[in-house]
């Protein structure tokens, strides 16, 4: 356990990944035999009908961001639509359990296209053991919690504070209330937090409000002309001489 040094570091998620993770729908594609097992279910389903209901969440869900992406409503929260999906089919309330698995389903198809490199990893690892407290803001389809068991999968157990995800927070980046929540979550304050992110217009520019210092990471060697508050680096390894 590290000694905190009332730092943080407030990371958008594909900062960290080796692919572009983050995304507002969910893009992913289910077929049979399912990628991942449904052990509960199993006893009441069969796999064709599991498979039927996943596919019926993806389908709502894309169809209420699309929505929420031209300001008709709010980003939905999955949790629901799997609770309303598996309710038509089993006929009865379904069990948390139950509600979980779905989402394991789906979510198992979006961390097939994620990875974190090892070099990153030491990278995590080196700040937290410095006092660091480290948080994640992302625009995702999924519950914190399933985020956090893509981090225990990748070795990254214990070390994030805090993860914020747009199903989470029912708004999506370039809100400034997800990373508002993320900062209060933590119980810092905004001068103590550097903010990291890939893409500028959605998690830098649109934070001129928070007096967190802002660093964009781009793998560019020409980008725009940056004002002199936003730190431009080329390699997450450069971070350490920022914070």
């Amino acid at each position: 356990m590290s000694v905190k040094n009332n730092k943080a570091v407030l990371f958008s998620l594909d900062v960290l990944t080796k692919q572009k993770s983050e995304r507002e729908s969910l893009d992913v594609h289910l077929e049979l035999p399912l990628s991942t097992t449904c052990p509960i279910l199993s006893r009441s389903l069969k796999q064709e009908e599991i498979l039927t209901v996943a596919e019926r969440v993806v389908l709502i869900y894309n169809a209420i961001v699309e929505q929420a992406l031209n300001g008709d409503s709010r980003p939905p929260n999955i949790n629901p639509l799997v609770e309303r999906a598996l309710k038509s089919v089993l006929n009865r309330d379904p069990y948390f359990e139950e509600t979980q698995e779905i989402i394991g389903l789906i979510a198992a198809e979006i961390y097939k296209q994620m990875s974190i490199s090892p070099q990153y990893k030491r990278i995590i690892e080196l700040l937290y053991t410095t006092g660091h407290m480290l948080g994640i803001v992302a625009n995702l389809p999924l519950p914190a919690s399933f985020l956090m068991d893509f981090l225990i999968q990748s070795g990254l157990r214990g070390y994030f504070e805090t993860i914020i995800t747009s199903n989470d927070m029912g708004v999506f980046k370039p809100s400034q209330d997800m990373f508002r929540f993320a900062i209060n979550s933590m119980g810092i304050k905004e001068k103590d937090v550097v903010i990291i992110g890939t893409n500028y217009d959605r998690d830098i520019l649109p934070l001129h409000d928070i007096v967190s210092m802002k660093v964009f990471l781009t793998k560019r060697t020409s980008t725009r002309r940056l004002p002199t508050h936003i730190r431009k680096i080329h390699a997450l390894e450069e971070l350490r001489s920022i914070v």
